[in-house]
């Protein structure tokens, strides 16, 4: 090898992919007082493999990974087993852009970005093309494209990541989507038909009892509408609920005479009825 520059700390894409340099370590503080004559280079995906003439390895380290090194001045090629064009621009999609730490359903439950780790206190900087993630139970698996496991972490798991936009696949609902009302049959629907009438607009009778009925939203209710509401079927009066169990609860008699004031006006007139009876009478 001719003589070498002075070291530079970055990748090896950085550096311009040299065959051949004088390694120098990787710590960020510096290089080392010594270099390590690598006669070439050797990479699988994201994983380079530093050699020495004789065919040894002097070490392995990730694709992203910065490193210090001093390329011969004679150099004018990248190596011979570099990765196609398209894989390059594969590996520089991965790279752009800052690691965020969050959950994997924080980072959008993407399939393919780069993990920088898991450490609280930072990003790593041996980092990894994800290309696909797994799911079995609470445990997930980030795999690498010859589906070697670089990571196991729990979904509720924050990490370090650089995730490309195209690869996020949170998914929101579309504003307006209808709410989706089942449709009812038999003497179910012949009773809805009987109180839809006293439902408020947008609203959809879902499920009829003798007193009470549960109202459903549909896509015709105002914005911000509540999910469900609880309709006296007696007097028309409407509550709301934030769900079918909690309207059923409200449309107990006790609790219904609390927000039907007509259904409370007529408990109180039978309990004044009720006291003003004498035995007799209410033995009859």
């Amino acid at each position: 090898m001719s003589t070498t520059t002075t070291p530079s700390h970055a990748t090896w894409m950085a550096h311009g992919q040299p065959a051949a340099f004088t390694y120098f370590g990787r710590k960020g503080s510096g290089p080392a007082a010594e270099g390590t004559e690598v006669a070439s280079v050797s990479r699988e995906r994201n994983t380079l493999t530093l050699l020495a003439a004789d065919g040894s390895t002097i070490e392995q380290i990730g694709v992203t990974a910065k490193v210090w090194l001093a390329a011969s001045t004679d150099q004018d090629s990248p190596a011979a087993d570099q990765p196609p064009a398209a894989d390059q621009d594969e590996v520089k999609t991965y790279l752009a852009g800052q690691p965020v730490r969050a959950t994997w359903k924080g980072h959008g439950n993407p399939q393919a970005f780069t993990y920088c780790g898991a450490a609280t206190a930072g990003p790593s900087q041996d980092r990894a093309a994800v290309v696909k993630v797994t799911k079995a139970g609470s445990v997930l698996a980030l795999l690498l494209e010859d589906e070697t496991q670089v990571a196991s972490l729990g979904a509720a798991g924050k990490f370090w990541a650089i995730v490309p936009e195209g690869s996020k696949t949170t998914t929101t609902k579309a504003k307006g989507t209808p709410r989706q009302v089942a449709k009812p049959t038999g003497a179910r629907a012949e009773r809805i038909a009987e109180l839809q009438p006293k439902a408020p607009a947008g609203y959809a009778v879902l499920w009829p009892h003798a007193s009470h009925s549960l109202l459903k939203a549909t896509d015709q209710a105002p914005e911000g509408s509540s999910p469900w509401l609880v309709l006296c079927n007696e007097h028309g009066t409407t509550t709301k609920a934030g769900s079918a169990r909690e309207g059923e609860t409200l449309g107990a008699k006790a609790k219904r005479q609390t927000w039907c004031k007509k259904c409370q006006t007529a408990a109180a007139k039978a309990e004044a009825a009720k006291a003003g009876q004498t035995p007799a009478d209410e033995a009859k």
